[in-house]
């Protein structure tokens, strides 16, 4: 009764919240000029954040404060003191969960072989995003000194490993190396089920259930979409995914292993290097797990996790090279200070927006799940005592800390899309929560073996009849093999295809090519490296950032710039808008050349 009368009021302080969202504003400031809907409209591109902030830290604090009332209990933290094993009840080896892994493997192959990638349709910003840069490698075996991309090293090089692996040089090729990396990523749901199962205290019999069921729910949470994957666990997410498998193995040990902290460190600096988001959280939650061993007096594994940071970056640098992760370093800069400006989109009113904000429902849906998810840990670590061993408790907090920091996702570009990715922390530990509970209920206590055996059956027939898809697991090899082997003129339409043919013809003496349109996959096309490692141009509006550009404009050998195309505008801003310094400069410098169906092309005066 506790519980739920602090439940209830914690909801009332989150709308109150929710309602006060509105009020908090920082000041404006934008000396760069950088362009963007946010600038346009002078909010802060901070504000989301510090709503976020107050909402959280209130609603969160409220029912901490109102369950320790209610307890009196004195709040402290010996659990990250004291030594506590797992407790035996979580003790599942692979062999307990055979016949469940084999199930699991049939479950994965069928849905692997029952996609059919066959979606023929050429997106100029997603599929250039990786298309040009992994081009630009090719050419150049250089990351950074190429390609100044958006997400990191990854746009250059997946494209260029699906070309080794498949030995074409295509869209197919690229998008299907991406269809490799989410089917490895729901391989890793799977053994990050099975480690979950370390977090929670059932008897062995039922912990096959819950493994069964989670595992069915995780690989769900990834699909094979491309060239955009906005499911709730995209191929971004294996490095995070990889983390999580490992730090729980690091607290499931008796004692903490130094390989393990090593092999975090790995992880968290690779995942910065491939993918700025996710490596950036990964970067936080290694620092608060060095708080965690300096607050429990663990001085040596402060130590080697330094020195493994050492030993990482060493090993990247003597890889890279110097000048290559100095520029690395700067792009990372750039990208960290500027992208809210650039393409952010303020977050819905939560709560007040519904129904008038088409975000809304979702947005208010996922912070809640944020808020929900931190509650409960907040009861089963703090008032909840003898459910959890301490090692338990410390995990769940630190799913907690890496749930709010991905939150920044759904903060920065406040879609759909994004605040979808950025609920994944929320739903695991809630769902390993509930199912955990009712597997443990007396209800399901009550029901002999038979019947639980006939409900699984009918859970396992229910999970694969919807995956199977005859046809397209008989076409496998037919369907991967055109995909892969179609040529670039069939993902384009026919205006497309037109300029294509046009730019060939009128760009096949220039030894690189300048493209200030957003249509970043035109180099690519036309099989020509980028002049300008700014290839994707409205990332770099801001006066100190078009400076570069300007200068690579004057400087880099040219006759013509692709100057505009009508195939994809980012937040119905133009190009012209975004990097006006640069368009002034263009326009002052070259002239009209080439116009059809919305392409342009200028030369030099």
């Amino acid at each position: 009764m506790r519980v739920f009368l602090s439940s209830a009021l914690t909801i009332f302080i989150f709308i109150f919240f929710s309602y006060i969202w509105q009020f908090i504003n920082l000041p404006f400031s934008n000396p760069n000029e950088v362009v963007g809907i946010l600038a346009e409209k002078k909010i802060n591109p901070l504000n989301d954040t510090v709503r976020f902030i107050a909402l959280f830290t209130g609603t969160v604090g409220f029912f901490f404060f109102i369950r320790l009332y209610q307890e009196k209990n004195l709040f402290n933290i010996d659990f990250l003191f004291n030594k506590s094993k797992f407790s035996n009840l979580s003790s599942i080896k692979i062999n307990d969960i055979k016949f469940v892994l084999a199930f699991l493997f049939i479950y994965l192959a069928i849905d692997f072989f029952s996609y059919n990638p066959n979606y023929f349709f050429y997106d100029p910003l997603h599929d250039g995003d990786n298309l040009t840069p992994a081009q630009n490698f090719e050419i150049s075996k250089k990351i950074w000194s190429s390609s100044y991309a958006i997400h990191g090293a990854s746009n250059s090089l997946y494209g260029f490993l699906g070309w080794q692996i498949f030995d074409v040089k295509s869209i197919g090729s690229l998008r299907y190396f991406y269809v490799l990396l989410l089917f490895f990523l729901k391989i890793l749901t799977v053994i990050f089920s099975f480690q979950i199962l370390k977090l929670i205290n059932l008897e062995k019999k039922n912990k096959k259930i819950i493994f069964l069921i989670l595992s069915i729910i995780f690989i769900n949470f990834v699909n094979y979409q491309t060239p955009i994957n906005y499911s709730i666990l995209s191929f971004r997410d294996i490095f995070l995914v990889l983390y999580l498998i490992f730090l729980i193995q690091l607290f499931s040990q008796q004692k903490l292993n130094k390989n393990i902290i090593f092999i975090l460190s790995i992880i968290s600096n690779i995942a910065l290097i491939f993918h700025y988001d996710i490596g950036t959280y990964l970067q936080i939650t290694n620092i608060f797990l060095i708080i965690y061993f300096f607050v429990s007096k663990k001085f040596n594994l402060i130590f080697f996790f330094l020195v493994s940071y050492l030993v990482c970056w060493t090993i990247l640098l003597i890889i890279f090279g110097f000048k290559e992760l100095n520029l690395f370093l700067e792009h990372y800069s750039i990208i960290v200070k500027n992208i809210d400006f650039i393409h952010g989109l303020s977050f819905p009113h939560p709560v007040f927006d519904l129904g008038n904000n088409q975000h809304a429902a979702r947005a208010t849906r996922a912070l809640f799940l944020l808020v929900a998810a931190t509650c409960l840990v907040i009861e089963i670590v703090i008032f909840q005592k003898k459910k959890l061993s301490n090692n338990q408790k410390i995990l769940f907090i630190f799913f907690i800390i890496l749930g709010v920091l991905s939150f920044k996702n759904a903060l920065g570009r406040s879609d759909s899309y994004h605040i979808r990715m950025s609920t994944e922390i929320p739903l695991i530990i809630i769902l390993t929560l509930f199912f955990s509970n009712i597997i443990n209920s007396n209800l399901l206590l009550k029901l002999n073996g038979n019947f639980k055996n006939i409900i699984l059956i009918i859970f396992l027939s229910s999970a694969i009849f919807f995956k199977f898809d005859y046809i397209n697991i008989i076409n496998f090899n037919k369907n991967v093999k055109s995909f892969i082997l179609a040529k670039d003129n069939k993902y384009l339409d026919k205006d497309t295809l037109i300029f294509y043919n046009d730019a060939k013809n009128i760009l096949y003496q220039e030894e690189c090519i300048f493209n200030f349109t957003m249509d970043l996959g035109l180099p690519y096309l036309l099989r020509k490296k980028t002049c300008s490692r700014y290839f994707q141009t409205y990332i770099f509006s801001g006066k100190d950032n078009e400076k570069k550009y300007i200068s690579d404009l004057k400087n880099i050998n040219h006759k013509y710039i692709i100057y505009e195309s009508p195939k994809f505008v980012v937040d119905n801003i133009k190009i012209v808008d975004r990097l006006k310094f640069v368009n002034k400069f263009i326009k002052d410098n070259y002239n009209p050349y080439y116009e059809k169906n919305g392409f342009k092309i200028y030369v030099k005066k």
